[in-house]
């Protein structure tokens, strides 16, 4: 068993390229294995619906706390994230955050109500990448897309929309905008409160340069990023023509509505 020495958290919020980015990463077999390995739910309580998604952005779902259940599931995602090296990585939305810090808790045996402290505890030598995105129409029509039809990874199958067809909607995509602008607000509390400096990754960049933003990321982490083997992307943009379109007509709308004001 590799016991991690050295830890990262890709600090995120949905719709950023983390995917993307955690791939590239776990690819290279030095830079740990990222990814989401504290979800907000289980199997049983994974939402079913477009409704039950939507319903999920800032509302947790009801999980009885089961410390020795959680202690064990923190040791596995250690082992789980670590490549050889002892390099431990993990994805962390904002709103998963808290129940992130339960199972912690359990795992270590504490109740610290820090939750740098915490994370820094659990994970050794600890350092952050935060993964944004400049254009949050763009990040929240995407996000909503994702909502109806459940698929989070490359572009959606023609029978992913479960409700049926996509359908453009102003309101919830405002929503969605001042959900993800909350969640940024929160990471910047959160890394100003702690004092931490992280490496900040924005999607627009990872899109456009792909390799030189890995690299630059794996310098940060102080990796050997010169020699590092980092794989093509394995999905497709998930953007499209459809994407394009609602960004344009959110936009216009809410110039319009600023002008009405």
């Amino acid at each position: 068993m590799v016991q991690p020495s050295r830890s990262y958290v890709l600090a995120c919020t949905p719709r950023v390229g983390s995917h993307l980015l955690s791939d590239a990463l776990a690819s290279t077999g030095i830079a740990g294995r990222p990814r989401e390995w504290l979800p907000r739910f289980t199997r049983d309580t994974a939402p079913r619906t477009a409704s039950d998604r939507m319903k999920l952005v800032t509302q947790a779902p009801a999980v009885a706390p089961d410390a020795a259940a959680d202690a064990e599931h923190i040791a596995r995602v250690l082992q789980a994230g670590t490549s050889e090296n002892g390099v431990f990585g993990i994805v962390i939305h904002w709103p998963v955050l808290p129940d992130a810090v339960r199972r912690l808790h359990a795992f270590l045996g504490t109740g610290d109500p820090e939750p740098h402290r915490v994370l820094s505890s659990a994970f050794p030598g600890l350092s952050y990448v935060w993964v944004r995105r400049r254009d949050r129409v763009a990040q929240a029509v995407s996000w909503y897309k994702a909502i109806q039809t459940g698929t989070y990874v490359g572009p959606a199958g023609p029978s992913a929309a479960v409700e049926g067809e996509l359908r453009f909607d102003y309101g919830k995509i405002r929503y969605l905008v001042a959900a993800l602008t909350s969640f940024e607000n929160a990471w910047s509390s959160f890394f100003a409160s702690s004092g931490v400096t992280p490496l900040v990754v924005h999607y627009e960049d990872l899109s456009a340069n792909y390799v030189s933003t890995i690299r630059s990321v794996m310098d940060f982490l102080q990796l050997d990023a010169e020699n590092a083997d980092i794989a093509r992307p394995r999905h497709e943009k998930y953007a499209d023509a459809l994407s394009l379109s609602w960004i344009e007509q959110f936009k216009l709308l809410q110039g319009q509505a600023r002008s009405a004001r």
